[in-house]
């Protein structure tokens, strides 16, 4: 299955992905505190970082900037290969 998305939404989508992997990248550890707090209200668990967290989240950052990058610059194209 491929989604089709319009320019519009690609360059939002893509904009988004880079805004979020910007917070992962200059502040992991604003997102593991934000991460901890959902886990504890929401599932009712405590999440505990481990040595190398900051690391993860900042990896996961760097990913979701580059995934941002390509989404927003994708092609519009037809879909071949189906």
């Amino acid at each position: 299955m491929r989604v089709q998305l319009s320019a519009v939404e690609r360059r939002t989508g893509g904009w988004l992905l880079c805004l979020a992997g910007l917070a992962h990248l200059l502040a992991p550890n604003l997102t593991v505190d934000v991460v901890r707090a959902v886990y504890a209200e929401t599932l009712d668990a405590a999440f505990i970082p481990r040595d190398g967290t900051n690391a993860r989240v900042r990896l996961l950052g760097a990913v979701l900037v580059a995934l941002g990058l390509v989404v927003s610059r994708g092609t519009a194209g037809p879909a071949t290969g189906e």
